[in-house]
């Protein structure tokens, strides 16, 4: 860090924001260690780096097509709707084919 950005930040660390804003992220932190979902949370995160990268992706877009279909299963029972209620759900499902597509390409070759 260079002397004036330094100079800067030890500016905002002695102001009252600057002291307000390090007790509210003390605060936070000793929050977060106890909470029982922030274990979960680093649970799931530590799952998660356990697959595969294209593993990861082909998850990604297989939840990406089941919120797809969720949303299109649910216009369906819905009076007639506008053509942007459609074309939405339709370029998702095909970012989704298209990573999990990728994915799989990418499976196979590593």
């Amino acid at each position: 860090m260079n002397p004036l950005d330094q100079a800067l930040w030890n500016q905002f660390a002695e102001s009252a924001i600057g002291r307000l804003a390090a007790a509210v992220f003390a605060a936070i932190a000793v929050a977060r260690s106890g909470s029982i979902a922030a274990g979960w949370a680093n649970e799931a995160r530590e799952t998660w780096g356990g697959f595969a990268s294209s593993r990861r992706w082909q998850l990604i877009a297989i939840v990406l097509i089941v919120a797809v279909l969720t949303h299109l299963g649910l216009l369906s029972l819905q009076p007639p709707s506008g053509w942007w209620w459609w074309a939405i759900p339709g370029m998702a499902g095909g970012f989704a084919l298209m990573i999990l597509a990728l994915a799989t390409v990418t499976k196979r070759t590593a």
